[in-house]
């Protein structure tokens, strides 16, 4: 832990120094945005570029892929597909589930946005009574209980 009684607030710096540290600080963040920037393109390169052995060509044929479709990401999911089923790794299987997007808590917040956002927007709004609705859709309660 540093010394704090070497810290000194940025408030007591003077107006030159507050800017050159927040210029130092920008400066930073740009070159971290930009690193991770980079590192994801690399990831989408690698998992897009076609299978690079016969192996794994070949266990994407007995799976029943195109060749079209032989990528290092479809082989990677192959692969974690037949782990759980060979030795039923929960793990794997949600990370499964969770990239074919069948996250039941991802389900479950998506849903809850929508029902705010439409509520927000005066949509999905509860109706108290629906007598006098019903009554002009279906007729008076009397007339449906002399159907029955």
């Amino acid at each position: 832990m540093a010394n704090e009684k070497n810290l000194i607030p940025l408030s007591e710096r003077t107006k030159e120094e507050q800017r050159e540290i927040a210029k130092k600080g920008g400066q930073k963040s740009g070159e971290v945005r930009r690193r991770k920037r980079d590192m994801k393109n690399a990831a989408k390169m690698l998992l897009n570029m076609p299978v690079s052995t016969e192996q794994m060509e070949q266990n994407l044929k007995a799976i029943g892929f195109d060749e079209a479709d032989m990528t290092n990401q479809m082989a990677m999911l192959a692969r974690i597909f037949t782990k759980v089923m060979a030795t039923g790794d929960v793990k794997a299987a949600e990370f499964l589930r969770d990239t074919a997007g069948y996250n039941p808590d991802t389900r479950l917040k998506e849903a809850e946005f929508k029902y705010e956002k439409d509520k927000a927007a005066g949509m999905n709004q509860e109706v108290e009574d629906l007598t006098e609705t019903d009554g002009a859709i279906y007729g008076s309660t009397q007339e449906k209980d002399d159907t029955v």
